[in-house]
């Protein structure tokens, strides 16, 4: 496959990338980072979480990235499959680890019940969404269960350009990150992948998608670049 031109331009721009390791998304930033070929060193002690090419970047942090997490993957949704809701609604299973610190410090049997957001997602279209979190002690990707409301006709199917998984290693979310991972791409895969293949019934359109950390580091990184060539015209 022929990259994008947005593709190429995030491999062939080097940046030199300063990431405070004690940020809960800096393994992800830090792996997305350098799949773009830019270069990467901790920032330990300094007094900004990121910097890129020694401009400090404002990062979210607390309640306000678990926020961001979801706009970001319900918005990824939306503008991958191509669809225009009027709105969304999800139940999102996270990894421990992301939300509640170290994935150790709860039993392995934990899932903890989050808090019920709701706000507008963050992409091309944004959609009114609503959501529960819950955290699961071992897991290692995000799940997604999503319902879109748009007034598809039944059976229709709506796959845009994300890539469904297949069937061998779609039913078990372990498997499904040992398939990234034996495919070359980590633990922090800028994308979203289905689970099964939607198809529409009585106007709604019922998602089952996993994804991780890197796509919420990939979107943060474009918008990083974005407000730096703002201010530099």
């Amino acid at each position: 496959m022929t990259p994008s031109r947005k593709g190429w331009q995030k491999m062939v721009e080097r940046r030199q990338v300063n990431v405070d390791p004690s940020w809960p998304l800096a393994g992800a930033l830090a792996s997305v980072a350098r799949e773009r070929g830019w270069d990467v060193t901790p920032a330990e002690g300094s007094a900004s979480v990121l910097s890129i090419d020694e401009r400090p970047v404002e990062l979210p942090d607390g309640v306000d990235l678990a926020r961001l997490r979801i706009e970001v993957i319900l918005g990824a949704l939306i503008d991958r499959l191509g669809i225009e809701p009027v709105f969304g609604s999800a139940t999102v299973i996270a990894p421990a680890a992301g939300m509640c610190g170290p994935a150790a410090a709860g039993p392995v049997d934990s899932v903890r019940i989050g808090s019920f957001w709701s706000g507008d997602t963050v992409g091309v279209r944004p959609v009114a969404w609503s959501a529960r979190v819950v955290t699961a002690q071992q897991s290692r990707c995000w799940l997604v269960v999503a319902d879109f409301v748009g007034g598809w006709p039944d059976g229709t199917v709506v796959t845009g350009d994300l890539a469904v998984l297949p069937a061998v290693v779609s039913t078990d979310t372990a498997r499904a990150s040992q398939f990234q991972l034996d495919r070359g791409r980590g633990t922090a895969w800028p994308e979203v992948l289905l689970l099964d293949t939607p198809r529409a019934r009585r106007g709604r359109l019922p998602v089952l998608a996993m994804c991780s950390d890197g796509l919420v580091a990939d979107q943060l990184l474009d918008e990083a670049l974005t407000s730096a060539k703002t201010v530099d015209q």
